[in-house]
C-alpha cells in the first residue's frame, strides 16, 4: 500500500491499494473515530461523495474508494462485478485496518456494501443503502432486454451506455438540477474507463440479473445490523416501491424518503444525506 499525502488542511490523505482484483486507489478524511465506508454508483466515481465525506471527517475516519473500472482504481482480468469489487475493497479495508466500519452504499455501491456486510460478520457496525437494486426479479425496461441478443445487444448497449447515452442520463434522472448542475454530473463520466465499466457492468447484469444478485437478494433477510434506505421520490429509475421492498426484506430498517430528490441522492441532497449518515453512525444516548 502507498500513501500520499494530498491535503493537509483537511487531514485526508490517498491511497493505492494492490488487490486480487486490481489496484484500488481512495481517499481517507479525518483522522479519529469510527470508520465509515462510501461506496458510490454508477456512473460515478469516489468524486460522488465530495459534499459528503468532509462533514463526516469532523468525527470520523471515513474511507471513499474509486470501484474498479472507475476514477483511478485499475482493474486486473475485469470488469468486476459485485463479488469481485466487494473482495476488492475487503483488502482495503484491512490495509486500513478498519477492524470495524460503517457501509455505505449508492446505486450499485448497494449490493456491494450488502455483500460486504455478510463478509465478515462482526465487523459491519451498520448499513445505509440509497436508491439501489438488490433484487433478482427487479422488472427490465424493454429497452434493455435486448441485452440478451448477442451482438445486438453489444451494439445496443454501446450506444445507451455511450458518451452520448449517459450525458442524457442528467436530464431524466436529476430533480435538484441546481444541487447537482450538468457541468458537475459530466465530470462523473471521466476518464473514460468510466463509461466503459459502468457500460459493461449495466450489460453484464442485464444478461445474467439473477445469478449476479441471487446472493445480495438473499442476504438481505440475514443483516442483522442498524440498517437505513433511502429513496427519493422522483427516482425514474427505481419507484418508491422498490424502496419499500428493500426495507421490507431487511429486519428492523427504516426506510426514509427524500422529497424532490431523484436518483443520483448525494448529489442532490447532501445537507439531509449527512444528517441521515450522522443519526445512523452517532445515534443519540
Amino acid at each position: 500500500m502507498t500513501d500520499s499525502l494530498r491535503d493537509p488542511s483537511t487531514l485526508s490523505r490517498l491511497v493505492r491499494v494492490d488487490t486480487s482484483c486490481g489496484r484500488i486507489t481512495a481517499a481517507v478524511h479525518g483522522t479519529t473515530g469510527p470508520y465509515v465506508l462510501l461506496l458510490h454508483g454508477i456512473p460515478g466515481s469516489r468524486g460522488s461523495w465530495d459534499a459528503i465525506a468532509p462533514a463526516l471527517a469532523e468525527s470520523c475516519r471515513v474511507i471513499v474508494p474509486d470501484l474498479l473500472g472507475f476514477g483511478e482504481s485499475i482493474p486486473r482480468n475485469g470488469p468486476h462485478h459485485i463479488r469481485g469489487q466487494a473482495d476488492g475493497i475487503a483488502t482495503l479495508l484491512k490495509e486500513l485496518g478498519a477492524d470495524t466500519y460503517h457501509l455505505v452504499g449508492f446505486d450499485f455501491g448497494g449490493p456491494i456494501a450488502v455483500t460486504l456486510s455478510l463478509h465478515d460478520p462482526g465487523r459491519c457496525l451498520s448499513l445505509v443503502l440509497l436508491a439501489t437494486n438488490v433484487f433478482t426479479d427487479t422488472p427490465i425496461p424493454a429497452p434493455l432486454k435486448l441485452a440478451s441478443i448477442p451482438l445486438i445487444g453489444d451494439l445496443w448497449f454501446r450506444m445507451l451506455f455511450g458518451s452520448v447515452g449517459l450525458k442524457l442520463l442528467w436530464h431524466a434522472a436529476v430533480r435538484v438540477k441546481q444541487q447537482f448542475p450538468k457541468h458537475v454530473y459530466l465530470r462523473t463520466l471521466h476518464p473514460a474507463q468510466n463509461i466503459t465499466t459502468t457500460r459493461q457492468i449495466f450489460l453484464l447484469s442485464m444478461r445474467d440479473l439473477r445469478g449476479l444478485y441471487r446472493e445480495v437478494h438473499s442476504a438481505l433477510s440475514r443483516v442483522r445490523v442498524p440498517a437505513t434506505v433511502v429513496w427519493g421520490d422522483g427516482d425514474p429509475f427505481f419507484p418508491i416501491p422498490i424502496g419499500q421492498a428493500v426495507a421490507a426484506q431487511i429486519p428492523h430498517s427504516r426506510l426514509i424518503v427524500l422529497n424532490g430528490c431523484g436518483h443520483f441522492i448525494p448529489q442532490e441532497k447532501p445537507a439531509e444525506v449527512i444528517s441521515i449518515l450522522r443519526a445512523q453512525i452517532c445515534p443519540p444516548l
